[in-house]
């Protein structure tokens, strides 16, 4: 049985995907199985797998799974190959060829914790995640790319939380937490809730520098409002599903997670910054 399986939730980013996969096929670490959810993709994507990558495991959604059934999905039918870790990547990360290697060692070396891989963009080759940890009381998200030196960064990052791209869960974990919040997170905030939950069960989180992505940060899902600023975009961001500063959706992650005499505070400050931030890059635009 591999000693990792690897998760790829999709949604019609065939281009994007097919980049990924052949990153994975390329790494110096083989012992692994590849899962990819194709959550009712229209673009080709099935028969882009079914020709170019036979080896895998395709499990076809709806279309209406979103991200948090997609993984869970991938997580359940996982189950089966007995794996120690699962590995969560987004479809739009390439893997340097070391990078199994580095997350693999990292796994070995902080037995237990859930890892992170830190990002870099594959434009320029710069960090641009190292990790950030939440900071309730004073309502941020403090980005640790600002306190360390990114030429001497340590090995390992403790963080107190963790996105979904690219990150390493041992099995055990799930015996105890369960799956991914389905109901009340479809689509986003799932995994920092998952991360949030992990801690409150005991374990460790860390961010492993040297196991890092590259990602095409132009395609995360929030661009398309930034894009083109409209007043129709504005709402879109605050109410679609698919938004990672959809209202709804940071309000009920804040009632889940943030401590009870900073709840109020935060969260109108958290969506106040939400709305003013969207405004102020709109004004600026149209400076441009």
């Amino acid at each position: 049985m591999p000693l990792l399986n690897i998760i790829i939730p999709t949604y019609n980013r065939k281009r994007l995907l097919e980049e990924c996969l052949n990153s994975i096929l390329s790494q110096t670490f083989t012992d692994y199985k590849i899962i990819v959810v194709v959550d009712g993709s229209t673009d080709g994507t099935i028969n882009m797998l079914e020709e170019s990558f036979k080896g895998l495991e395709v499990i076809r959604g709806n279309g209406d799974w979103w991200w948090t059934k997609s993984v869970n999905k991938g997580i359940e039918a996982a189950f089966k190959y007995n794996p120690d870790n699962i590995l969560l990547l987004n479809d739009d990360v390439v893997l340097p060829p070391e990078y199994l290697n580095n997350v693999m060692k990292a796994a070995n070396e902080n037995p237990g914790c859930l890892l992170g891989s830190s990002i870099k963009d594959i434009r320029t080759g710069k960090y641009t995640y190292i990790g950030t940890n939440l900071d309730w009381r004073k309502v941020r998200y403090k980005n640790l790319i600002t306190l360390y030196d990114l030429e001497k960064l340590s090995e390992y990052i403790p963080v107190n939380h963790l996105p979904g791209r690219g990150l390493l869960i041992p099995i055990q974990v799930f015996s105890k937490l369960g799956l991914f919040d389905t109901r009340t997170f479809p689509q986003q905030k799932a995994d920092a809730d998952f991360s949030l939950r992990a801690i409150n069960a005991g374990y460790n989180l860390v961010v492993a520098t040297n196991a890092y992505l590259f990602s095409h940060v132009d395609e995360g899902p929030d661009k398309v409002y930034e894009s083109n600023y409209s007043i129709a975009n504005f709402f879109k961001r605050l109410y679609e599903k698919k938004s990672k500063q959809n209202i709804y959706y940071t309000l009920r992650f804040n009632i889940r997670h943030c401590p009870k005499r900073w709840l109020l505070s935060y969260s109108l400050i958290n969506v106040s910054a939400i709305i003013i931030g969207y405004l102020k890059r709109w004004l600026v635009s149209e400076d441009l």
